[in-house]
């Protein structure tokens, strides 16, 4: 690809082997010796002070740190996650919930990246969980089509939902006309993420992205070394054919009673209690749009479980 049309994720990581010069490597390095409890970003912090001796940069310090931990994680499997229109509009339509960060738990991998649709200016958001004894957190770098960028880290501990944090943070962006795409962006990258945990993720390989994936020993970062998946689009080829299939009609049960015509009930998130009696807990879950009174398929099943923290 040339550099004009470069994806973005790949585009960042170009600048940042600019602006830190072998950051990866030196990361890298430090990763691969690190005590059994210290942190990933913790190394990243130390090595940004190679870049940013100087106090008075702390704050570019701490962005380098950042996004080797984020950027530095999503090159080593470079995971594209696409979601669907219809998809994407029923999951950010779908009930306010507490959030819970148990179900971070299932993301399918430790980083991956979530391409956004119909936001003016940004092309999508790395998506990074990550928890320890004491904390629970989710990071969100947000990339912009001109290759500029933005960030916030979310304490996932105490009563809050996706709604109440989203809005929250956009409102404290200090330029006021990204502040309507950015709380679209934000509620998009929560509700995907939760999305992606559930028992039945609607997820398939991109057939064109997967005739070029090739995956490297080493790390070129190459756009043939991402793997991308389609999220929702057996979703919206229903809905698609719900809306031009002229309604049911209603008719009656065996009792008399009129039966409901066929239609989409709302999506939702739902709290189960899960585990062996005396020591349950209780999981946040995703509950697909469910397409009444259709006998179809159902979606598969896909149940992910991150070992990596």
């Amino acid at each position: 690809m040339s550099s004009k049309s470069l994806y973005p994720p790949l585009k960042l990581i170009r600048s940042m082997e600019l602006n830190y010069p072998k950051g990866f490597e030196i990361y890298e390095e430090r990763l691969s010796h690190k005590a059994e409890d210290e942190l990933p970003f913790d190394i990243a912090s130390a090595v940004s002070l190679h870049f940013f001796p100087d106090s008075k940069y702390q704050e570019a310090a701490e962005v380098c740190a950042l996004l080797l931990t984020v950027v530095g994680e999503w090159r080593k499997s470079k995971q594209v996650y696409s979601f669907s229109k219809e998809l994407t509009d029923m999951i950010c339509d779908s009930e306010e919930a507490l959030l819970d960060s148990n179900i971070f738990e299932y993301l399918p991998y430790p980083c991956f990246y979530l391409e956004v649709k119909d936001v003016a200016d940004i092309h999508g958001v790395f998506v990074k969980y990550i928890s320890d004894a004491a904390n629970h957190h989710i990071i969100f770098v947000v990339i912009c089509n001109d290759g500029t960028f933005c960030y916030n880290i979310f304490d996932l501990e105490g009563s809050s939902t996706f709604y109440t944090m989203t809005k929250k943070y956009a409102d404290e962006f200090e330029e006021a006309k990204y502040r309507d795409g950015l709380r679209k962006c934000i509620l998009f990258a929560f509700q995907a993420s939760v999305y992606l945990c559930a028992k039945n993720c609607d997820v398939a390989e991109n057939p064109n992205q997967q005739k070029v994936y090739k995956p490297s020993k080493s790390i070129k970062d190459k756009f043939s070394e991402i793997r991308k998946w389609d999220v929702g689009y057996r979703i919206a080829k229903e809905v698609k054919m719900t809306s031009t299939t002229p309604p049911i009609s209603a008719g009656k049960s065996q009792s008399g009673h009129n039966r409901p015509r066929e239609h989409w009930r709302k999506a939702h998130w739902h709290t189960y209690w899960v585990g062996p009696r005396g020591q349950q807990r209780k999981e946040l879950r995703f509950i697909a749009p469910i397409h009444v009174n259709d006998i179809g398929d159902q979606l598969p099943i896909v149940n992910h479980k991150n070992s990596e923290k």
